[in-house]
Formats: structure tokens, sequence, C-alpha cells
């Protein structure tokens, strides 16, 4: 922990202050942050030794389960949402399963320095990961979609002004919409999808059973439950996992303009009519059959 900035690390505690604050004791908390440095050092590692990991080593060092569930959602014809989050080395799982044959697109946030997203885009494509920049996400989304591919979402992050709120951990978090805005457009499925690093650094990615969005007529109700839903599923997974998630990121940075307060505040016309949303519980999405 010594060795990280008192910037980071106070991110770092504050962020497990709110998801664990009420659960765990500061002992506690200091362990899990230790853990998830190592973690993301070795993630680090793993991710920038993807162009030359042969096509044997990537297939030893990730096993995908339930894989047929991605099959399923395939079946439909019309594409799937790959939902996930930054837990375990999503960035390996993803090269994986480009690897075994499925057409991968990945949304990548552009980065403000060139060479580094140069690097990043170069560092994926490698292992087969089609990269579709976050300006351009909706329209290369949608086409991806229409081709029956796969189009990976990592919803964990926030989503600034734009975003919708909904609770994470117990406080609002702007959160992106597109995965449930897409599948609803779509008609694709939704298959949230999870990677897990062993203690032996083997990788385990499991697939979920495809998930229908229904649709009651009221868009942005539909966008924000459905959201919910899906957030609070990762949710569960850091907390069987904790130590695997990406704490450093300010994922509560953005807040909903009823609350004021530190930090970005989200713009009152567009985000005021989602208050009332999240006083009432998410219905569950309704699974293929």
């Amino acid at each position: 922990m010594r060795a990280v900035s008192w910037v980071h690390r106070r991110r770092v505690m504050n962020n497990l202050e709110i998801a664990f604050g009420r659960e765990k004791t500061p002992a506690e908390l200091r362990s899990i942050a230790r853990e998830s440095y190592r973690h993301l050092g070795m993630n680090l590692l793993e991710f920038l030794r993807m162009p030359i990991m042969t096509p044997a080593e990537i297939d030893g060092r990730v096993t995908v389960v339930d894989g047929e569930n991605l099959d399923a959602g395939l079946k439909r014809g019309k594409g799937v949402v790959l939902f996930t989050a930054h837990l375990g080395n999503w960035e390996l799982a993803g090269a994986k399963l480009a690897l075994i044959g499925y057409p991968i697109n990945v949304i990548a946030r552009d980065q403000a320095d060139e060479r580094t997203a140069r690097l990043f885009r170069h560092l994926r494509e490698s292992c087969g990961l089609r990269v579709i920049p976050s300006r351009t996400a909706v329209r290369a989304s949608l086409r991806c979609l229409r081709r029956n591919e796969v189009v990976c979402i990592l919803g964990d992050i926030n989503a600034g002004t734009r975003g919708v709120f909904v609770d994470f951990f117990g406080k609002l978090a702007s959160t992106v919409a597109g995965p449930a805005a897409l599948a609803m457009r779509t008609g694709a499925a939704v298959v949230p999808s999870f990677c897990a690093r062993l203690p032996n650094d083997h990788h385990i990615g499991r697939c979920w059973e495809p998930i229908i969005l229904d649709t009651t007529g009221d868009w942005d109700s539909d966008v924000i439950r459905h959201t919910a839903a899906l957030t609070k599923l990762i949710e569960q997974q850091i907390r069987r996992e904790p130590e695997q998630w990406y704490w450093l990121h300010r994922r509560w940075k953005t807040r909903p303009p009823w609350e004021g307060g530190n930090g970005p505040v989200a713009h009152r016309r567009a985000r005021v009519a989602q208050r009332p949303a999240q006083e009432q519980p998410c219905s569950k999405a309704s699974s293929a059959s």
C-alpha cells in the first residue's frame, strides 16, 4: 500500500468505506485494498503480454463456463449485449471468447492521450477483439447487433452527467444506460458475464442465462428499471470477490441534481424525472426460454 500514491490510497479506501463501511472493519477494508492492488498489478502485466500470448497460452489460462448461454442468445438472431464489469481480468476473458470464435466487439472509452489509446487498441485487437470507440458506440453497436454479433459493455463506470442514477452499494451512482437501451431497441438478449481470478492465477469466465428485457411503453422508466437490475448483478459479484474489482475508479463522483454537494452535478432538466424511479423496486428481467 505504501508504494501507491496517497491520493489513490485515499480514493480506494473511500470507495471501500462507501461499499462496506457498515459491514467490515477498517482492518478488513485495508486487507481488501492490498489484495486489490496485487490483483490490478497482475491484470496490467497480463494485459501488456496479450500480443505475445499464443492461442494455446490464452486457452490454457482462461476457462469459459456455461458458454451455451451465449450461444442461446445468439441463436435468437438479434445479437447479444454481453454485460460485464471490471472484475477479474475482463480483458483476458474477452480475448478467450474471441479465440474460440465469438464475434466480440468491445466498447472502449476514448483515452485522453493518443499514444495510450493506440497502445490499448493494439493490445485488444492483437487478440481478435474488435474495438468500438465510445464516441461512435451507438451506431457501431447497432450495426454489430444487426449482424448478430456480440457487443461487450462494462456497466460499472461513472457515466457522468449523461448517466442514469441507480443504487450501487446503497448510494446512487451515475450509470451507463447503453446495455438496457441497446437491448430494448434491438431485441438483443443481454448475457451477463463475469470473470474471476483463482488463487493459481487461472481465470474463470462465466456466462449467465440470456435475459430479454421487457418494456411497458415508458422508455425512460424501463431503461432506469433494467439498468438498476443489471447494476445489482454487478454488486452481487463484487461482494463475492471484492478484492478483484477496480476500486481506483471514482464510481460515485457524479451526483444527481437533487443532492447537490461535491462533484459534478447532472443536468436538472434531463435527470430530475428519474428521482421517483429510485423509490420503486426494480422488477426482475425475464430470462429467455
